[in-house]
C-alpha cells in the first residue's frame, strides 16, 4: 500500500468559507500543483531539519541503529535527507483540477516512508503529513494563487 498525502478540494472548501461561490475554475490543475509542490518542499525542509509533523524534534537514533545505518551520530537524520536517491528526493507531486497528491515515486521509498511513519524496523519518524501550520500555509497559498489567476482572467 502506497503512502501518500492527499490535498483535495473538499478539505480546502471546509477551510475557506470566504471563497464560496467563486467560479469552479479556481480549482485548476495548475493551482493544485503549485500548492502541492510548496507542501512537498515544506515536508522536505521540515524533515531534513529533524522535525516531525507534530512540530517536535525527532528522537535520537539508538547507537546500534546509527552505526548499522552509517550515521555520523545518533542525531544524524540523514536517512531522510535530500541527497540524490534518498527517500525525500523521491517525493513526487501529481495534480488534477480537484486533487493534488504528494507521494513517493518508487515502491521502495514508499515502503521506507511507511516504515518510518509506523516505526516498523526503523526508528519512528512521523514526517509525512500536513501539520496545523501547513494547513494554514496551504490556505494562504491557495488564496494567493487563485487571486493571481482571477486577476489574469479578468476577475477583480
Amino acid at each position: 500500500m502506497s503512502k501518500e498525502v492527499v490535498i483535495d478540494t473538499a478539505k480546502l472548501n471546509r477551510m475557506m468559507d470566504k471563497v464560496k461561490g467563486l467560479p469552479d475554475k479556481l480549482f485548476r490543475e495548475k493551482t493544485m500543483s503549485i500548492i502541492a509542490t510548496k507542501e512537498k518542499n515544506r515536508i522536505f525542509l521540515r524533515t531534513v531539519g529533524g522535525t516531525g509533523t507534530d512540530g517536535n524534534k525527532f528522537k535520537p537514533y539508538n547507537a546500534n541503529y546509527a552505526l548499522a545505518a552509517g550515521k555520523l551520530s545518533v542525531n544524524d537524520v540523514n536517512l531522510t535527507s535530500g541527497g540524490k536517491g534518498s527517500m525525500l528526493s523521491q517525493m513526487t507531486v501529481s495534480a488534477t483540477d480537484s486533487t493534488a497528491r504528494i507521494f513517493f515515486n518508487t515502491d521502495e521509498k514508499s515502503d521506507l516512508a511507511r516504515k518510518h511513519e509506523e516505526g516498523k524496523g526503523v526508528p519512528k519518524r512521523a514526517f509525512f503529513g500536513i501539520s496545523d501550520q501547513d494547513g494554514d500555509d496551504i490556505y494562504d497559498e491557495y488564496l494567493d494563487v487563485t487571486e493571481k489567476l482571477l486577476k489574469k482572467d479578468g476577475f477583480e
